[in-house]
């Protein structure tokens, strides 16, 4: 089991998620190359896998306007 601590501003929150041993092993690969903790870099990967899911959505919304004024 695999604890990550998530810092906010003031706050600190703690999530709790179970992953498969390859990718726990890919984690700690990754955490010693980098020389950080594994809690920083799955951090990291969360930001940036949450702004890629905004943008995805932004420019579905884009597309759809576009697409709906192309046709008016």
């Amino acid at each position: 089991m695999l604890y990550i601590v998530i810092h906010m501003k003031t706050e600190t929150a703690t999530l709790v998620i179970r992953i498969p041993k390859t990718l726990d092993a890919q984690l700690r690969r990754e955490s010693s190359a980098e020389g950080v903790s594994r809690s920083t870099v799955v951090r990291d990967a969360l930001r940036r896998n949450l702004a890629i899911r905004r943008l995805e959505r932004i420019r579905a919304r884009l597309t759809a306007l576009w697409n709906y004024e192309k046709r008016a």
